[in-house]
């Protein structure tokens, strides 16, 4: 029972990680579906895991609301932050 909670923890540090990393790549405009990708993979595997990792996605989500709010692109990047919480969604969708 204990692993499950480490790799929970495991999977919300990477998913921390990659938020911040996508953001500040955000700043610096560069190719980042490959962060994109990795946000996605890390949450979903962080859902199925543990069904209190939404709670990871819930702060994430406001700290990006904050984030989207100030962007001075907020279109494109709504858009990318949206379709990303869509894709999480749609693959934990079988398990719900």
């Amino acid at each position: 029972m204990r692993s499950i909670f480490k790799r929970a923890a495991v999977l919300a540090l990477a998913s921390a990680a990659l938020a911040i990393a996508l953001w500040q790549a955000y700043q610096k405009p560069r190719r980042t579906w490959l962060l994109w990708a990795g946000y996605v993979l890390v949450n979903a595997a962080g859902l199925q895991t543990l069904y209190l990792f939404v709670s990871v996605l819930l702060a994430q989500n406001l700290a990006f609301v904050l984030a989207i709010w100030r962007a001075p692109h907020k279109g494109r990047l709504a858009l990318r932050w949206y379709s990303a919480q869509a894709a999480i969604a749609l693959a934990c969708l079988p398990w719900i």
